[in-house]
């Protein structure tokens, strides 16, 4: 299985983005999410989190946890 990793500093500039109120645009590698996502062609929009802090079920949070983010 193909690995990629990617800089912790896109991603501390991505989390800049959305807090203030941007979104965010990613293109994703891999199969996992196929056929709803489909590696290499299909971009992800990420979008800031509601004002009441309530995520919808078939939501995937963005988030960092021990400096890391997932």
């Amino acid at each position: 299985m193909r690995k990629i990793t990617v800089s912790n500093d896109f991603f501390a500039e991505a989390a800049e983005a959305l807090r203030q109120g941007q979104t965010v645009k990613l293109l994703i590698g891999g199969q996992s999410m196929y056929p709803f996502i489909r590696g290499g062609i299909d971009l992800v929009e990420v979008v800031p989190c509601p004002p009441d802090g309530e995520l919808p079920a078939w939501c995937c949070p963005f988030y960092q946890w021990e400096g890391r983010y997932m």
